[in-house]
């Protein structure tokens, strides 16, 4: 152990020194009787053989003799007597230097060897298990080798310290650390893959650092322990996941990265460009990685890659497109339940009863639009269960009940609805015009939607027509000012389309006629109002009154056909808003097209409004349909004579329009 060391070592200085003693001694023997010495003197971090002055006994440098004969204190002829002594022994002094050093380099290949010998136990001893840990890991082998290699010659690491005051030698012990290691990755503990997620994908976060420590005085220091991992090598094995958009603001270095890794399979550590003073020390090797990247983004993002770089669909061979809804099913059901109950445990809330699941479900049937269908917006589920705990514990009732979870909406619709309260105190004070009782010829009311991102609401709208003898045909007011969008352009070409076709077969169309959404001052887009504007122009032609006490949205075709709209629930509780504010007399109600019966998820007061029969909601699927509820006439069939009844609404439209067609051709000027 070290005590052997010890000894062997102690022998081993003792026979160099004593053969350099001997080297020395015929050098000693000229300059003793001459005045000089043979000294060791500190040249830097060296020492080399030096001969000094010797005066009392002691040696003393040649510039401190010069400073003496200058001040007086000692003979000038003396010192020069002593540089002519050192003069002569010059060629002596340097054969001892060079025979020193030979004898220095062989003393230190021998300690060294000395070294290797006694530090060979303790690195077989503690090798030796490493090797038995890791029997099968490819590479550990050919590492511990060069481990082995690097630790024989270097008894430092092993050796004791000793106290220079005590005399004590130093000792070889296994005492202390032999290395520093820096793990960087340890999978050991895990039972499943990584599934790692980056929020700052920037390069360094990506593929890790080497840091530096600034010690006292400024001296830069790093070493192997100052390496650490990025998320790349934290996902080895598993996957990384990254939000496409994070990408777009970190330059080309950081998708540079991505790629390499991904087609090389290796990842090399780096310090930060710039950092010249790690650069030059430290530059780890390549690290094996095995990673699986998915990136999260929007159709437009992936389109964008795909069309910008033409090794990305090489890199990312599977696509997979995530709907915002699914389908609603016993499945689905038992997956909100959980999801329920996981956010609950999370957050340590009450458990829900079953009406207050029930509840939340509704509302993600509501988000979806459709009541086959139930949103997979999670977050807004999560917050809607937050919530209604909440009120929950504002009742201290040990359960979350449907209650809850209605109240936390109304809440929620209370802090968001400021621009509907808005829009229903215009009307309520008269200065929005919406009628909701009597009829009116040429005069309906359609529903928008108006959207302020967070919240969605509707709002009634007065659609007008107006009509006259002329070539100008459909006037869309909106296009004409510049507030119409392309969706309600095409709406009323839809329109137009219709009316050729049903009215035009005997005479042309000889008619100007002009439609518009009243008090509107923002552009308008969309075709949900082609099926009111339809109304409205037939009430003008045949002048016939339409119910104010309804409100109508659909799309419509050429055929007649009422299509789909969307954003039916806030249209129908917009009205209905609207109606029950100026009290519901059973009359009041909405027609919207049969197609959008399976969207509908009304609010439970609207429901139990129609339910009571105060409010009520019609679905059609033609136009003729909407005519009779809005006119109380029949629309009418063309009969054997190829004409519409003359009682019917489409027989007083015919007539109005062949009337139209005769004073255009006597009176129009491009009739001659």
């Amino acid at each position: 152990g070290g005590e052997v060391y010890a000894k062997r070592r102690k022998a081993r200085i003792k026979r160099f020194t004593n053969r350099l003693e001997t080297l020395a001694e015929p050098l000693k023997r000229k300059a003793e009787p001459i005045g000089l010495s043979l000294v060791q003197v500190q040249a830097g971090e060296h020492s080399e053989a030096e001969l000094l002055p010797v005066i009392e006994d002691e040696p003393v440098a040649f510039e401190d003799l010069e400073a003496l004969v200058e001040r007086g204190d000692f003979p000038k002829g003396e010192l020069q007597a002593l540089v002519q002594g050192r003069e002569s022994l010059l060629p002596d002094l340097r054969s001892f230097s060079e025979a020193a050093d030979r004898l220095a380099v062989e003393a230190t290949r021998d300690l060294a060897a000395l070294d290797r010998e006694m530090t060979r136990p303790y690195l077989n001893l503690v090798l030796s298990q490493v090797h038995q840990s890791f029997p099968k890991v490819e590479g550990a082998v050919e590492y511990l080798r060069e481990v082995e290699e690097f630790l024989e010659g270097r008894a430092d690491l092993f050796r004791l310290g000793a106290d220079p005051d005590s005399g004590a030698e130093e000792e070889l012990g296994m005492v202390g650390p032999l290395l520093q290691v820096n793990v960087i990755l340890d999978n050991t503990d895990r039972e499943a893959r990584p599934v790692v997620s980056e929020p700052n994908p920037t390069v360094a976060n990506l593929r890790g650092t080497i840091d530096r420590e600034v010690l006292a005085g400024g001296r830069v220091v790093s070493d192997a322990t100052h390496i650490k991992a990025g998320s790349i090598l934290r996902a080895h094995g598993g996957f990384l996941v990254i939000h496409a958009d994070d990408l777009e603001g970190e330059g080309q270095a950081v998708w540079q990265l991505i790629k390499r890794t991904l087609r090389t399979g290796q990842l090399r550590i780096e310090s930060e460009p710039g950092d010249h003073s790690t650069a030059k020390t430290l530059r780890p090797q390549p690290i094996d990685v095995d990673v699986k990247v998915i990136l999260i983004g929007t159709p437009d993002l992936y389109h964008g890659l795909l069309d910008a770089d033409p090794d990305f669909p090489k890199l990312f061979k599977v696509k997979a497109e995530f709907d915002s809804e699914m389908e609603l099913s016993s499945q689905s059901l038992h997956e909100y339940a959980c999801l329920i109950r996981a956010v609950c445990d999370k957050d340590s809330l009450p458990a829900f009863d079953a009406e207050g699941i029930a509840a939340v479900v509704e509302y993600g049937v509501e988000l979806a639009g459709q009541r086959n269908r139930i949103t997979t917006r999670f977050s807004q589920i999560e917050d809607l269960v937050r919530e209604a705990a909440f009120w929950a514990s504002r009742r201290d009732s040990a359960f979350i009940q449907s209650e809850d979870v209605h109240r936390a909406l109304e809440e929620r619709r209370t802090r968001l609805n400021l621009a509907e309260e808005r829009t229903q105190r215009t009307i309520r004070e008269g200065t929005l015009f919406i009628d909701t009782t009597g009829e009116r010829v040429g005069q309906v009311n359609g529903l928008t939607v108006l959207d302020t991102g967070d919240y969605r609401f509707g709002r009634p709208a007065r659609i007008t027509a107006s009509v006259a003898v002329g070539s100008a045909g459909i006037v869309n007011i909106e296009r004409r000012a510049a507030l119409s969008g392309s969706y309600h352009d095409k709406g009323l070409l839809i329109l137009s389309g219709y009316l050729q076709e049903t009215f035009a077969r005997h005479l042309p169309l000889a008619v100007s006629a002009a439609i518009t959404l009243e008090q509107s001052y923002s552009e308008i887009d969309g075709d949900s109002a082609t099926l009111a504007e339809v109304l409205v122009l037939l009430s003008a032609l045949a002048d016939v009154p339409l119910r104010q006490d309804l409100a109508v949205t659909g799309s419509m075709n050429q055929k007649g056909d009422v299509q789909p709209v969307g954003g039916v629930n806030e249209k129908i509780e917009g009205f209905f808003d609207l109606c029950a504010a100026r009290e519901l007399d059973g009359n009041q109600g909405v027609v919207l097209p049969a197609s959008n019966l399976a969207n509908l998820m009304l609010r439970p007061d609207v429901v139990d409004a129609v339910r009571a029969g105060r409010f009520r909601v019609w679905a059609v699927h033609r136009l003729e349909d909407a005519v009779e509820l809005f006119t109380g006439l029949p629309a009418g069939t063309r009969g054997a004579d190829d004409r519409f009844p003359a009682a019917s609404l489409f027989g007083r439209v015919e007539r109005r329009l062949d009337e139209m067609a005769r004073d255009a051709r006597d009176f129009l000027p491009w009739n001659g």
